[in-house]
């Protein structure tokens, strides 16, 4: 996971709840959709099972919050979706 300061971790923290829903501490297909269904809006499927896949970097078919944040600096630092 790279160095993230306390305020971004926050920030992300509380997006990883919001999609979250069932708060079990993972974010699974339906919830990751909805996520980028928000972020990026009308991506194709192909392109969010790719995300997906890379996002879910253990292949447990969820995604952590450890996960979701090395995703989330992967996506801004490079602009992949």
């Amino acid at each position: 996971m790279s160095e993230t300061s306390q305020e971004d971790m926050e920030d992300l923290q509380e997006i990883f709840n919001k999609y979250d829903r069932n708060r079990n501490g993972t974010i699974d297909w339906d919830e990751f959709c909805l996520l980028l269904d928000e972020l990026v809006g009308g991506m194709p499927l192909d392109e969010k099972l790719l995300a997906f896949y890379l996002a879910d970097s253990k292949q447990t078919g969820a995604i952590t919050r450890d996960e979701f944040i090395d995703w989330w600096h992967g996506r801004t630092r490079y602009g992949s979706h």
